[in-house]
């Protein structure tokens, strides 16, 4: 299955032995047990040996109904049709704002957030698309002998000179967040987590003060529909996905968006038309077809997408992207392009994490941690990625018997989770969690004893004869 197989080759730098010996020395159990603050330090500066005493997050609340990741992607999708950008003066318009848009249609909600001190801008999600089109309609452009008028889902408000002003002042309006952090960790991040009284705590205050929250998820499916908007006049069928951290449970403030753009991906000859489209064939190869449809989309964005700056075209790489960023949602984005296996890897991520409430605290735990060590970094180059950390956790949790196998949810999945990627890359797991089997004993060790043990277990690992497998659940000897 080559869905695996991307797990095992993300993983094949953490076998090799020179890095190991570096690994190794940073996590063993010294690190934690015997000097707390060595730990404390990488996530904050002055945690007392105190909070090192056990603690138990809240395993025993009612946990959610689980949602399926296609009905999130669907209804994340549907919220960014329904949805507008509009850059206001500050959060003191969104009263006039609101008062203005509903005039074409029900404000379902708003949020604000900042870029700088300058910027200001508010999403607002409409009731239904027809109300975004009547939005759309009564929308001008301005200067059209100097700018190019193009329609997009990022508008910004004008003000109206010697206009009498509103009293607002008892109106209630849908405003969901004001000066919503959509780019890094609160600056008391220190301070909450000096506050906790357990590590599991901080583990949890970590996690939930530096994830991908509801507005920042909102812009990039909002980023994605932009793309989407401006190619759907040719192409009917085109849709762009956002994959990766920002959809898999995995996501932190101020993380990267990846995208991926499919043509046609649901797209099927019908037999019994006698219409049929005029189109022109391609006598490339699929690789170079790729690319030259890649760098024309690059050469469209660029020109001619609001928002859109500092282009890059990285065409030659094994997966051709588009390297951008988007000053309005103020997100560095990569786009790739039929790259539909990297959608179900995001599908068992987040299939992971929703499994057991503790994957994704220890996830962003060890994630931080290796970012103080600087056994990350922001560039590419020769060192470990947040995406094979999160393999090494999702490992290790296996070995705890939190998680099941791969292998096992190809086992118990039926023909309603038969996926098929790129053409012929298997992707076939089991997607209704409600059925996997009760384990005879769970583990209900805190996240501070989770932490601890996964330090000795790598600590311990002999990656000079074994790597790490997520199909077996187990660890297999190199060949």
């Amino acid at each position: 299955m080559a869905l695996l197989a991307r797990v095992s080759g993300s993983t094949r730098q953490i076998s090799n032995n020179r890095f190991y010996k570096f690994y190794a020395n940073c996590v063993c159990s010294k690190l934690y047990r015997k000097a707390p603050t060595s730990f404390a330090s990488g996530i904050q500066s002055s945690v007392s040996a105190r909070y090192a005493s056990s603690g138990k997050s809240p395993s025993t609340e009612k946990q959610d109904k689980y949602v399926f990741y296609e009905e999130i992607m669907s209804r994340r999708r549907d919220q960014a049709r329904r949805s507008v950008l509009i850059q206001v003066q500050s959060e003191n318009s969104s009263y006039e704002l609101y008062d203005y848009c509903s005039q074409f249609g029900k404000v379902q909600e708003m949020h604000h957030y900042k870029i700088g001190d300058n910027l200001s801008f508010i999403l607002i999600e409409f009731n239904l698309l027809s109300d975004v089109e009547a939005i759309n309609s009564a929308s001008t452009h301005i200067q059209v002998d100097q700018n190019l008028p193009v329609t997009s889902p990022f508008l910004w408000f004008r003000v109206v000179p010697n206009r009498v002003r509103k009293d607002f002042v008892d109106k209630d309006i849908p405003l969901k967040v004001i000066n919503a952090n959509v780019a890094s960790a609160p600056d008391d991040m220190n301070m909450l987590l000096f506050k906790a009284e357990s590590v599991s705590d901080q583990m949890t205050l970590l996690h939930n003060a530096t994830k991908l929250n509801e507005t920042g998820t909102r812009l990039r499916f909002l980023s994605a529909r932009q793309i989407e908007l401006c190619l759907s006049g040719m192409f009917s069928e085109v849709t762009v996905l956002p994959f990766g951290s920002s959809v898999n449970g995995c996501g932190k403030l101020g993380s990267d968006l990846d995208l991926v753009l499919q043509m046609h991906p649901h797209l099927k000859e019908n037999v019994q038309s006698r219409l049929v489209y005029y189109t022109k064939a391609s006598s490339n190869p699929d690789r170079a077809q790729t690319q030259k449809v890649m760098e024309i989309i690059a050469n469209i964005i660029d020109h001619f997408l609001p928002g859109i700056s500092s282009v890059k075209k990285i065409l030659h790489a094994r997966v051709p992207i588009i390297k951008f960023n988007q000053t309005l949602t103020n997100l560095e984005c990569d786009l790739s392009m039929s790259n539909t296996t990297s959608i179900y890897m995001s599908e068992l991520l987040y299939l992971y994490g929703e499994l057991d409430w503790r994957v994704r605290p220890l996830i962003f735990t060890v994630r931080s941690w290796a970012r103080y060590m600087k056994l990350t970094n922001n560039y590419p180059g020769h060192w470990i990625t947040n995406f094979s950390l999160t393999l090494l956790v999702l490992f290790y949790l296996q070995q705890k018997q939190i998680l099941p196998s791969l292998q096992k949810l190809i086992e118990l999945a039926d023909k309603n989770d038969v996926r098929i990627a790129d053409g012929d890359v298997n992707c076939t797991f089991l997607r209704d969690i409600s059925k996997l089997p009760q384990a005879s004993s769970r583990n209900e060790d805190d996240l501070e004893t989770l932490l601890t043990d996964f330090f000795i277990y790598y600590s311990n690992f002999d990656f000079t004869t074994k790597s790490i497998s997520l199909n077996a659940g187990d660890g297999t000897a190199k060949n």
